[in-house]
């Protein structure tokens, strides 16, 4: 097992209209039968730091509007997380991938679609064009609006 067979997870979480306030960019532990497979994985990823920030704002007696959005650019992951059931094509994935789909039923989450040219998680994952890179930093640091959203 190569870690060149492994996906690439990026994401992050604005505040406010603050920059980043968590992110993470790095290599899947697992290798990823499909690329929504890989997606699934990075949204569970995403939606348990989400828990976690939100027990800390919680600490801290902030509030978080519910649901929090998340973005996602893989419509199939999106209808995985809103079916919360797999078919004959997907039943390799993880039951622990079901977790999304649980805290969207309960209105902790919204998985919202955002295009692939507007997703400034990118910028944690992979070469963009310079005005690409310079587009979706704005956002992670503050400085901009996610576009599309």
């Amino acid at each position: 097992e190569s870690d060149t067979a492994k996906s690439t997870t990026g994401w992050a979480f604005n505040a406010a209209g603050s920059g980043a306030l968590s992110w993470r960019a790095g290599t899947q532990n697992i290798v990823a039968h499909s690329s929504t497979e890989a997606e699934l994985i990075a949204l569970d990823e995403a939606c348990r730091e989400l828990m976690y920030l939100r027990a800390l704002f919680d600490d801290m007696r902030i509030p978080v509007e519910l649901p929090v959005r998340i973005a996602q650019d893989n419509q199939s992951t999106i209808k995985l997380v809103d079916a919360g059931r797999f078919n004959p094509r997907t039943r390799h994935m993880n039951v622990r991938y079901h977790y999304c789909h649980d805290l969207q039923s309960e209105g902790v989450v919204s998985i919202n679609h955002l295009g692939t040219d507007k997703m400034p998680s990118d910028v944690l994952t992979k070469a963009l064009s310079k005005r690409e890179h310079r587009k979706h930093s704005d956002v992670l640091l503050g400085r901009a609006q996610l576009e599309g959203a």
